[in-house]
């Protein structure tokens, strides 16, 4: 039998780290909701650089995360509900209409004219409203989605975007125009509608995840499983370009000579620091740290 739980925590820490809990560590089928508070979450495969605004999620506080699925980056907010299964057996891997259509259907009953779009997409009105990812552990499975219902879409906009500076061979998002459901019915009715009944987690459950969200918290997991990538910019006088490994870099060219005191060095904002002075390029990668 399946279990309905409704997480209490807006941490999308918290949130990721409660899907692999119960995707590695029960024999159980879940269905999980929440909501998470301000953030960007890129997908398993992806380089955050090629897919953030960097300088505006900086300039605006917003938190950047990596999970554990494929697919596109998102943003989220308070105005944005996640769902979740968790399935034992792996027949359904890749049949997004599956999961899709259980979503579809309780929201269609309560007014909503949802469709369900190729590969992995619910559309209201030409206008995106959910995406949808997978991932598997073992002989189980993880399909998860968004459902913007009051989103900041100004926010999502802006947050989102690629830079022209970086090139590597990542999965790319897809941009789309987007839309809330909120006309249609509150937050919390939209909650009630796809959960009617659930529980919360239990105490030991939480203890649990806390121990696995350290990992969603960490610089190494959300930067530095990026897939290498390359940054090459140019002024008037200067040309710089740099090879990034596993967040560190591997190789960097000034003028094509070898910068030595960068060389292992993660790319991050603070490498550079000496080379404010006397490199005037820095002004154009330090919108990417």
């Amino acid at each position: 039998m399946k279990e309905y739980i409704l997480s209490d925590s807006n941490e999308p820490s918290f949130n990721l780290a409660a899907e692999e809990y119960l995707l590695k560590n029960s024999s159980s089928e879940f269905f999980l909701v929440y909501v998470n508070k301000s953030s960007i979450i890129i997908g398993r495969n992806q380089n955050p650089f090629e897919e953030i605004n960097i300088q505006y999620v900086k300039d605006n506080d917003i938190p950047i995360y990596r999970r554990s699925t494929g697919g596109g980056t998102v943003y989220h907010d308070l105005g944005n509900v996640n769902f979740a299964f968790i399935k034992n057996g792996l027949d359904e891997l890749s049949n997004y209409s599956y999961f899709i259509n259980q979503m579809i259907g309780p929201l269609r009953k309560a007014g909503i004219p949802l469709e369900f779009k190729e590969k992995s997409h619910i559309y209201l009105n030409g206008k995106k409203v959910s995406g949808n990812a997978q991932t598997f552990y073992k002989n189980r499975m993880l399909h998860h989605g968004t459902l913007l219902h009051s989103s900041d879409l100004k926010k999502l906009n802006s947050s989102l975007g690629s830079s022209d500076l970086v090139e590597s061979k990542s999965i790319k998002s897809d941009p789309v125009l987007t839309s809330n459901l909120e006309e249609y019915l509150e937050l919390s009715s939209l909650i009630k509608t796809i959960i009617p009944s659930y529980r919360k987690f239990t105490e030991e459950e939480v203890k649990s995840i806390n121990e696995i969200e350290e990992k969603y918290l960490t610089w190494k997991w959300t930067f530095g499983e990026s897939p290498k990538f390359k940054v090459s910019c140019k002024t008037n006088e200067d040309e710089l370009q740099i090879f990034i490994r596993n967040g560190l870099m591997e190789s960097v060219l000034l003028n094509e000579e070898v910068v030595e005191n960068l060389i292992k060095k993660p790319f991050v904002n603070k490498s550079f620091i000496n080379l404010k002075g006397n490199i005037k390029i820095y002004d154009k990668i330090k919108t990417l740290l």
